[in-house]
């Protein structure tokens, strides 16, 4: 959900987006379980996770369209 809603809400709807942990702050969710989700929904191939360290995470979203080719890989 949080994932959609930060691809709602930037105003062109770029895909792939950037998840933060300041996004899944309201959630109550650590950036250990950001982590653990992201694995689980990379697994099922709902998503593709761009990783770099130190940084958010890519998330390119599989059901939408690609909108930012700059970002995607």
């Amino acid at each position: 959900m949080v994932l959609y809603e930060e691809w709602f809400a930037h105003p062109n709807h770029y895909n792939p987006v950037t998840l933060t942990s300041y996004a899944l702050r309201r959630f109550n969710i650590s950036r250990h379980q950001k982590s653990r989700a992201l694995s689980v929904l990379e697994k099922s191939d709902v998503i593709y996770v761009y990783r770099e360290k130190r940084k958010n995470p890519l998330v390119t979203l599989t059901w939408l369209p690609l909108k930012n080719p700059k970002l995607c890989l």
